[in-house]
C-alpha cells in the first residue's frame, strides 16, 4: 500500500548518521521495509537545533520505498511564541497546495501536534476519499494554555479558542485517532463527541535499541571518563531531554546543591543531558556544584554508555495535563537499558511505576524529596537489582520498538482493507 505519514519536529534519515530516529522515523522505516511505498511530510526546520535543514522546499528519495518532502516555514527560536505557530500555519498552507499533485496514498496518518497539518491532512482525506488517521501525541492546544502564567490564563482560553476548535473538528471528521496512552485517545474521542470503533487503536511510544561496536562503545565511555564520571564509587543519576518548560529541572539542581551542601556531593552525579530554552540558566544555577553535571547535547552511543552505567533514570516531568495521562519516550528509553526510574509525574507514568515495581517517586517543586529519595540508595544499591530486572522486562514485553509497530502496521493495514471493502 502507499502510506503519507505527516510528522514534524522528529529527527529525519537526512540529518547524519548518528540520529537517533523517533516514532514516525521507525514507523517509515519499517513499513518501507515491508514494501510499502512510503512517503514522509516534515520540515526543513530542525526543532532541537533551532535552524534549516536546506532552508527551502526539500524533496529526497531516501530509498526506493521512502520518500521525504520538507516543508519549508519560517522556523523559530522559542518552542513557546507566535513565530512558531506562523511556521506552522505556513507548512499547512503550502502541503494543501502540494498535496493535490501527488499520487494519492491509501492511508494517510498525521500527528498532533501540529494541528494545522492534521486539520489540512483531514481536509485533504475527505477530498480524495482516502482514510486519514491522528496520532495524539500532545494535548494541543492544552499544553500552551497550561505554560501561561496564571494571570494570563484567561486571555489564553480566549486566544486559543480557534485553536480548540481545529482540534474538535480534526478529531470529528478523522477516519480514526490512535493515542499513545487510553487517556490520549480518551482525549481525541471526547473531542470528537464519538466512542471508540475499529479504526481507534493505542500504541505506546515504542524505542529500538541500538547496537554499536566495540570501538563506538569504547569512545562513548571515554566520553563520560574524560568527565570523570565513569566512576563506580559515584550513585549516577542521567537525564536526557530538551531544557524547556516541561521539565522540573529546577528542583533537580537545588536537589543537587542541597546534596553538596550536605557533604555527600563526593558520592553522587546528577548528570542532565540536553539543550534548549533553559541550558544556559541552568549550567549557571549548577557552577561550583560538583555533584551536577550537564555536558549539553550527547549523541546516541553517549546517551546509551551513560545509561549503562548510571543507577536511575530522571522523569522530572512537570504535573500537567499533556503529562498526567502521558507515557513519555524517556521512561520507555530508562527501562530499555533496565534503569529504574526516578518521577515527580502522577498520573499514568506514577501507575506504570507503580504496577511494574520499576521506580520511585519524589514530589515536583520539593528538592528535598528527591534527595531523600537519592540518599536512600547510595550507599546501598542492592533494592534497585530486582527493579532494574522488572524494567527491561517490562520493556521487552510492552515497548519494545519491534513489537510496537509491527502491531501498528497490522492496525494500519487493517484500515485499508475495511477501506477499500467499503468503498467497493
Amino acid at each position: 500500500m502507499r502510506i503519507w505519514l505527516i510528522t514534524v519536529g522528529e529527527p529525519l534519515p537526512t540529518d547524519g548518521p548518528n540520529e537517533r530516529f523517533h516514532r514516525c522515523g521507525i514507523l517509515a522505516q519499517r513499513m518501507a521495509a515491508s514494501g510499502h511505498q512510503v512517503v514522509w511530510w516534515s520540515s526543513d526546520f530542525d526543532h532541537v537545533r533551532k535552524k534549516h535543514r536546506f532552508n527551502a522546499l526539500h524533496r529526497q528519495q531516501v530509498n526506493p520505498n521512502l520518500l521525504l518532502i520538507l516543508l519549508h516555514g519560517r522556523g523559530y527560536q522559542r518552542n513557546v511564541s507566535l513565530d512558531r505557530l506562523r511556521d506552522h500555519q505556513e507548512m499547512a498552507e503550502q502541503f494543501a497546495r502540494m498535496a493535490n499533485d501527488e499520487t494519492p496514498p491509501d492511508i494517510v496518518v498525521s500527528s498532533l501536534p501540529t494541528l494545522e497539518l492534521c486539520a489540512e491532512a483531514v481536509a485533504y482525506g475527505r477530498r480524495q476519499k482516502v482514510p486519514v488517521l491522528l496520532d495524539i501525541r500532545d494535548l494541543w492546544p492544552d499544553v500552551f494554555e497550561e505554560v501561561l502564567p496564571g494571570w494570563l490564563q484567561p486571555v489564553g482560553k480566549v486566544v486559543f479558542h480557534s485553536f480548540r476548535r481545529l482540534a474538535r473538528n480534526a478529531c470529528r471528521d478523522a477516519s480514526g485517532l490512535i493515542g499513545i496512552t487510553e487517556p490520549f485517545l480518551g482525549w481525541g474521542l471526547d473531542h470528537a463527541g464519538r466512542s471508540r470503533r475499529e479504526e481507534d487503536a493505542v500504541f505506546p511510544h515504542g524505542y529500538r535499541k541500538q547496537h554499536f561496536t566495540p570501538e563506538e562503545w569504547a569512545e562513548g565511555l571515554a566520553f563520560w571518563q574524560n568527565l570523570g564520571i565513569a566512576d563506580n564509587r559515584f550513585f549516577i543519576l542521567c537525564f536526557f531531554g530538551a531544557f524547556g518548560r516541561q521539565f522540573d529541572l529546577a528542583t533537580v539542581i537545588k536537589a543537587g546543591q542541597l546534596i553538596e551542601e550536605g557533604g555527600f556531593g563526593d558520592k553522587v552525579r546528577i548528570v542532565l543531558c540536553g539543550a534548549g530554552d533553559n541550558l544556559n540558566t541552568y549550567k549557571t544555577m549548577a557552577k561550583g556544584v560538583p555533584a551536577l553535571v550537564l555536558p549539553g547535547w550527547v549523541n546516541a552511543v553517549q546517551i546509551a554508555t551513560l545509561m549503562s552505567i548510571s543507577q536511575a533514570g530522571l522523569a522530572p516531568y512537570r504535573n500537567v495535563a499533556n503529562f498526567v495521562g502521558n507515557l513519555p519516550n524517556k521512561p520507555i528509553e530508562y527501562m530499555s537499558a533496565g534503569l529504574p526510574i526516578f518521577s515527580c509525574l502522577r498520573g499514568h507514568l506514577q501507575e506504570i511505576l507503580a504496577r511494574h515495581e520499576i521506580g520511585f517517586m519524589y514530589e515536583e517543586g520539593q528538592p528535598e524529596s528527591l534527595v531523600t529519595l537519592i540518599r536512600r540508595f547510595i550507599d546501598n544499591r542492592q533494592p534497585l537489582e530486582p527493579c532494574s530486572h522488572r524494567a527491561l522486562a517490562c520493556f521487552t514485553k510492552e515497548y519494545d520498538a519491534e513489537q510496537v509497530y509491527q502491531n501498528y502496521e497490522a492496525h494500519l493495514e487493517g484500515v485499508v482493507t475495511r477501506w477499500k471493502k467499503g468503498s467497493s
